[in-house]
């Protein structure tokens, strides 16, 4: 059955996702192409069960990243179409805002050691998009560009996964040594 985005965003709400945020999610497709009459429609079914995905289970993350994960936030400015193929969407997304100099430092330390690093993309909590990183590229305007490849097995624990950690920075790193603390 098709509902109104004023309704998906509705059903959305029981996961904490404000009006704004459940429009920006079902944007990238994640419940399907929405269709457009007089008003934007979505499957009910689909978007039901968007709210029924889980959590992302860190102890299980801590063991497939032991060195974290950078997790970036897409900006209300940004858009993300998952019909399109992998390598579109990481162009899509591999351009971002610039890192302060300590995060960069830490990120290229962890990226060297580890030989690269999990990227993901949230929009709204919910991982929508997943990469290896293996280091970026800073633009004159201070922006980075990541170089990207399609994500190794870990991502089957992060794909459509609500991973939300409230406001803040378009970046977040995940380190799996807080979950000792």
């Amino acid at each position: 059955m098709a509902i109104s985005e004023r309704a998906a965003a509705e059903i959305l709400r029981r996961v904490g996702l404000s009006r704004e945020q459940a429009r920006l999610l079902l944007l990238t497709g994640v419940a399907g192409a929405g269709t457009q009459a007089r008003t934007t429609t979505y499957d009910e079914a689909r978007v039901r069960d968007l709210t029924q995905r889980p959590a992302v289970d860190q102890e299980e993350l801590a063991d497939l990243c032991p060195w974290g994960i950078h997790v970036t936030r897409l900006s209300r400015r940004r858009a993300i179409d998952l019909s399109r193929p992998w390598a579109e969407q990481a162009a899509e997304v591999a351009a971002q805002p610039p890192l302060p100099l300590m995060t960069a430092a830490l990120l290229g330390v962890r990226i060297s050691v580890n030989g690269g690093l999990p990227w993901v993309v949230t929009v709204s909590g919910l991982v929508v998009f997943g990469a290896d990183t293996s280091g970026w590229d800073r633009r004159e305007d201070g922006s980075v560009v990541y170089d990207l490849e399609p994500p190794g097995t870990w991502f089957e624990a992060l794909d459509r996964r609500w991973f939300a950690f409230g406001p803040g920075r378009h970046w977040f790193f995940w380190d799996p040594w807080r979950l000792q603390q």
